[in-house]
């Protein structure tokens, strides 16, 4: 079985090396690297150049309209069986493709396949595991429970199917792309496995502060793309963390800087 793997890139220079590696060193070999830059600007190049003599790995380097169209684009010329994606912050485990591998082959008659992954901060450092429960269609639509995107594989046979990723989202569009596989009742199963690790900081889509109304409009859009209903307890909720809980926290944490420069 042959993975390919779908590497996003723009200006990560302080990671995309550990990215890559940890493609590079997988104990399971029967891989292609897709690595697809939007022409960065900080060196990122310059450390994507010094695979162009490996053979598993393909570079393409052009202007693109950011995450998800670098995603389709390496989508387009993917040659494996399965399909999984690999942010440049992030990292694999060593032996995630072996265990990917390995449930493939144990569990024919599944489509979508997804391990749990460890949230590091910039640094490395454990944070929490994310992402290590048992598949419910309906209760992670209904509750917008999102899937581990970097350690979620799926065969490459329902990409015809399930489409190209939605870039109209900026920040949402993976999972948009998933949710799509369930409803068309892919199968889905979880592997308890330890297979990847992604950083969590303030400078990634999923938590820059700058992105937080975009991220709040595209959730509700994706929401109710999925759930045909004007009010329910997830927007409630989120409606809450935007318009109360947010400000507040904003105001706390102004308070908390204006008593240590004071102190």
């Amino acid at each position: 079985m042959k993975f390919s793997i779908i590497m996003a890139s723009y200006n990560q220079v302080k990671f995309i090396q550990q990215a890559i590696e940890s493609v590079v060193n997988q104990t399971y070999q029967n891989y292609e690297l897709i690595i697809v830059d939007g022409n960065s600007t900080d060196g990122s190049k310059d450390i994507i150049n010094k695979y162009k003599s490996n053979e598993k790995i393909k570079i393409v380097i052009e202007n693109d309209k950011g995450l998800y169209h670098a995603r389709n684009k390496g989508l387009l010329i993917a040659t494996g069986d399965v399909i999984g994606f690999l942010n440049t912050d992030d990292y694999y485990e060593l032996d995630a493709l072996n265990k990917m591998n390995y449930a493939f082959h144990v569990n024919a008659e599944y489509d979508v396949i997804y391990g749990f992954i460890n949230a590091v901060d910039r640094f490395g450092k454990f944070i929490r595991q994310n992402g290590n429960y048992d598949f419910n269609k309906e209760k992670q639509i209904k509750e917008y429970i999102a899937l581990p995107d970097q350690s979620t594989f799926f065969r490459k046979k329902y990409l015809a199917r399930i489409g190209l990723y939605d870039s109209t989202f900026t920040i949402v569009a993976d999972w948009d792309f998933w949710q799509r596989a369930m409803v068309l009742n892919l199968k889905f199963i979880y592997l308890n496995e330890h297979i990847a690790n992604y950083r969590h900081y303030d400078e990634t889509l999923t938590f820059n502060p700058k992105y937080i109304n975009i991220r709040f409009k595209e959730v509700k859009r994706l929401y109710r793309k999925y759930n045909d209903v004007c009010l329910s307890r997830f927007i409630v909720k989120i409606y809450y963390y935007h318009y109360v809980k947010g400000p507040i926290k904003k105001v706390k944490l102004i308070e908390k800087l204006y008593r240590k420069i004071n102190s």
